[in-house]
């Protein structure tokens, strides 16, 4: 299994974060219960899920102590537009969030070339994930209700992009071919 020392030192490596930043979000993630916390004498383990929530932690530009409910809102992000409280059960299981895509993208394509052509790009002015295929097509997750196409904030947008590549690396590292 992955440890998270592992696990912050292939995301440091392959992704290019400051180690020190990224070992604080895998602390503050286990502190809140999001990523499990080893034993006596035991490491923490972790699965691929894990993985990408210190991998979004990382890349979020908010205060360590609101990394735990940030990642989970941002993982929480769905289709601009829409607002799944209020849809059917049958139309809401069809509704991808963010965290849906992202998930189904490091499974399904850990080994592929499809997964190192993306860029994943995790905009930190308002809640915003944007996921840019090789072939031009972005993908944009918002909160409930929010219009993808307008600005949401007065003042600069800011981000962060993730590479394809990087994570399709350290999953490879980590993982190999046990996802």
């Amino acid at each position: 299994m992955v440890t998270t020392y592992q696990a912050v030192g292939a995301i440091s490596a392959r992704v290019g974060y400051p180690i020190k930043r990224v070992r604080h979000v895998a602390r503050e993630l286990t502190e809140a219960g999001t990523i499990p916390a080893g034993a006596p004498g035991k490491s923490p383990e972790i699965n691929l899920i894990h993985f990408l929530d210190i991998l979004i932690g990382s890349a979020l530009d908010v205060p360590l102590r609101s990394i735990a409910t940030s990642v989970a809102a941002y993982k929480a992000l769905g289709e601009p537009g829409h607002d799944a409280s209020n849809m059917p059960a049958s139309v809401r299981a069809k509704y991808r969030t963010a965290e849906a895509v992202i998930n189904r993208l490091a499974i399904d394509l850990e080994g592929d070339k499809a997964l190192a052509k993306l860029k994943i790009e995790i905009v930190t002015s308002w809640p915003e994930v944007a996921i840019f295929d090789a072939d031009g097509v972005i993908f944009r997750f918002r909160e409930a209700g929010a219009l993808h196409g307008n600005w949401q904030h007065s003042g600069h947008r800011t981000s962060t992009t993730i590479n394809g590549a990087a994570i399709a690396a350290a999953i490879r590292d980590l993982f190999g071919d046990n996802k």
